[in-house]
């Protein structure tokens, strides 16, 4: 740890200086690629006037060569990063000042007696020098990279080219969060082939085994692509192997710039539906909400008292709590103060079902919205108790429906259920009802 953080001071100190060092080097290996391609030619004892040649000749070989360098832009590219574009990129560097120099020394300067071969091997020289310059920094990361691996070892599913760049990304990670043990793919043809240095173990049949086998810590989804019934199939293969499962983001998010491949996440629910995820306005509902009075009926009931408290998030001005259940009721308040201490809460005991109850609620807290939440929903209860379903679930909407269109109430939201459309129960019935007679106010 000592000798990494030495290592990270010593860069943070070059750093402002990294593209003068990138010139100073680029210079010496043309010069040292030059006097090279002498020595080789004649054969490690280059002759007096060969030199003189050499020491002529050195600066116009500096200045076209490090011209082509410039004009190809290889003094500004991240060589951690270098691949096969900056290996054509050198080749063109030095193949097109290569060609400037023999027409400038035969046409131009008519240099006598230059030998016609140092322009080759100077060349070759130059392009293994500048490639292997630019490929030593990739080389010492993947020696790091397996003689210090200490992350969690995982299993890639997907050998494509999302794959790739999720490997690629791991292996230019600095703080090694993730050691790829190997990939999986559907395709057999690709078992035994190696990306970056990571072989494919098999296919998603075999996921069972290799977790066993390799002791694999995590599964990551590398199929961006994949449809949500794909995705389906393949998340139900990675549950049966008991370890924690996540994914790349989504094709669209990737194109859209919103990600990268490398920002690994938890898979989520919309990764497994066959339909976009609608996403909510929340500053809208903040802004319809804050400062607001509500009531919020059967607020002490399982989706009441969410509501109440995703309400109590946008800053109301009060939040009016109706439920006939006293002791539930209370549990509420106390949570919701504790958890909100800055808004102002109005618990009230009572029944949507008396009319009486209803309009005093209505009249003397004068709420903006209604959110009415009370109802019965228990589908083989009601179906036991019909006449209680449709006391509370219908007589009780009507009630809070006409004290709130009375008392000229803003809003009226009625919490329905999926049950209510085509009901074939006494439950999704009553809802329908309900919600025919919200619509008639």
């Amino acid at each position: 740890m000592n000798r990494e953080k030495m290592v990270r001071e010593i860069v943070d100190r070059v750093g402002p200086f990294r593209r003068l060092i990138i010139v100073c080097i680029h210079i010496g290996a043309i010069g040292c690629s030059n006097y090279l391609a002498f020595l080789i030619r004649f054969d490690g004892e280059m002759p007096a006037p060969m030199f003189e040649l050499f020491l002529t000749t050195l600066t116009w070989i500096v200045m076209i060569r490090f011209l082509f360098i410039t004009l190809f832009g290889l003094n500004q590219g991240l060589w951690r990063y270098a691949g096969v574009g900056d290996i054509f990129g050198v080749l063109k560097a030095v193949l097109g000042s290569s060609l400037v120099l023999y027409l400038l020394f035969s046409f131009v300067l008519k240099i006598q007696g230059y030998p016609r071969s140092i322009y080759i091997i100077d060349s070759l020289i130059l392009i293994v020098m500048l490639s292997g310059l630019r490929l030593v920094k990739r080389v010492l990361r993947e020696f790091r990279f397996r003689t210090l691996v200490k992350g969690k070892r995982v299993l890639l599913i997907g050998a494509g080219d999302a794959g790739e760049m999720v490997l690629r990304d791991m292996k230019r990670s600095a703080d090694l969060l993730y050691h790829p043990v190997g990939i999986v793919d559907d395709d057999p043809g690709k078992k035994g082939l190696r990306i970056h240095g990571v072989s494919v173990l098999g296919t998603r049949k075999d996921l069972s085994d290799l977790v066993k086998r390799y002791a694999i810590e995590e599964l990551i989804i590398c199929i961006p692509s994949a449809t949500a019934k794909q995705m389906r199939a393949i998340v139900d293969e990675c549950s049966k192997t008991g370890v924690s499962i996540k994914t790349v983001p989504g094709t669209r998010d990737i194109l859209d710039g919103r990600v990268g491949f490398s920002q690994i996440r938890e898979v989520q629910l919309e990764d497994l539906l066959a339909r976009e995820v609608i996403r909510t306005d929340l500053e809208s509902i903040r802004s319809n909400l804050a400062r607001k009075k509500i009531l919020v009926t059967g607020a002490a009931g399982s989706i009441g008292s969410e509501l109440c408290r995703q309400i109590a998030g946008c800053s109301p001005e009060e939040v009016i709590l109706l439920d006939q259940c006293e002791n539930r009721l209370y549990l509420t308040l106390l949570e919701l103060r504790e958890s909100f201490p800055e808004v102002t809460f109005n618990p009230i005991v009572g029944d949507v079902r008396d009319r009486q109850c209803v309009e005093e609620v209505i009249h003397l807290g004068r709420p903006e919205i209604i959110y009415h939440a009370a109802a019965y929903k228990h589908v083989p209860l009601m179906e036991s108790n019909p006449l209680e379903a449709v006391r509370n679930n219908i007589i009780g909407t009507m009630n809070l429906a006409s004290a709130a269109r009375d008392a000229g109430v803003k809003k009226f939201v009625l919490i329905s259920t999926d049950k209510a459309v085509n009901p074939t129960s006494i439950m999704g019935a009553c809802k329908r009802f309900a919600e025919r007679l919200v619509q008639e106010f």
